[in-house]
């Protein structure tokens, strides 16, 4: 599918202007700097101020830039989105490659423990692996981890362990089998004060969705990464993913500027993804496909 795929080719970005000074978004830092010194002198009395991380200008007096934030220079999602429908047929063709039916929070809630512990269980085992190999074989790791009833893989010993890893049925990788109890008590934990896994999910805030990938990761094992957002996505919860297109995009267009492992480039990918909502009304998983649907 075109939206998990490393980004191929050139990436549009509009050059933007602030405060009169257009910035080419080079990288001679230096010029742009020195563009700016120029500049200063002729604003009195308007204030300005330079950021020297993000390179950003602010003009005091400038309704536009006045209590600006990094989400007022991103592109605008309806940009994004006519973009998409260019290269993908039409607005009729994208929406139908972008589709994604959510569960609401009384089917999110009805979702008992065990499938979560699955899909958590088959994303971490896709990971670096072919997916269809894992989806093709899923019958017979339903089998061997007893349905994956997070009670039962709770007992798991040495013994369990050593069938596990010798079944050929399976895909036999002994770190990611071994991370079963501990996935299985960070369900049971977690959904313990909400009266199961489903119902903690449905109360997490809709705004914070990196909160629920952090609480997931520190709790459970090997959840980092896409693992828990796609296992998360799979049965209905709405959240964008760091594909290889989303996170070319956000990086090129300066939408963040830490690493998108590090929670300030997931508190600023997050919130962008909610300002896009804001725009466009579309659900987080829609304006993720669409961005990696924008870019060739």
């Amino acid at each position: 599918m075109h939206g998990m795929q490393e980004v191929r080719g050139s990436i549009p970005r509009s050059s933007t202007t602030y405060c009169g000074i257009k910035k080419s978004r080079c990288r001679n830092a230096a010029a742009f700097f020195m563009s700016f010194l120029h500049f200063t002198r002729s604003l009195a009395p308007r204030q300005a101020s330079f950021n020297c991380i993000s390179g950003k200008v602010f003009c005091d007096d400038n309704p536009l830039y006045k209590n600006s934030n990094e989400t007022d220079f991103m592109e605008h999602f309806d940009d994004i989105y006519r973009r998409a429908c260019e290269r993908h047929g039409g607005e009729a063709a994208l929406n139908a490659l972008i589709a994604s039916p959510l569960a609401t929070d009384t089917e999110l809630t009805a979702i008992p423990d065990d499938r979560w512990l699955s899909s958590f269980t088959m994303s971490l085992f896709q990971s670096g692996f072919v997916h269809k190999v894992i989806r093709n074989k899923w019958p017979e790791f339903e089998r061997a981890f007893f349905g994956f009833d997070p009670e039962k893989m709770l007992l798991l010993d040495e013994r369990h362990f050593e069938r596990l890893n010798n079944d050929t049925t399976i895909v036999r990788h002994a770190k990611k089998i071994a991370t079963l109890p501990a996935n299985a008590r960070m369900v049971l934990e977690l959904g313990r004060e909400h009266g199961g896994f489903g119902a903690f999910v449905a109360q997490w805030p809709k705004d914070d969705i990196i909160g629920l990938w952090l609480t997931i990761k520190q709790h459970g094992q090997l959840l980092g990464g896409n693992i828990g957002p796609y296992a998360l996505r799979r049965l209905g919860v709405d959240t964008f993913a760091f594909t290889g297109d989303v996170t070319a995009y956000l990086r090129h267009h300066e939408v963040v500027s830490a690493g998108l492992g590090s929670k300030t480039g997931m508190q600023q990918a997050q919130a962008a993804f909610n300002e896009w909502r804001r725009q466009s009304g579309f659900s987080l998983t829609e304006i993720s496909k669409t961005i990696a649907f924008s870019i060739d």
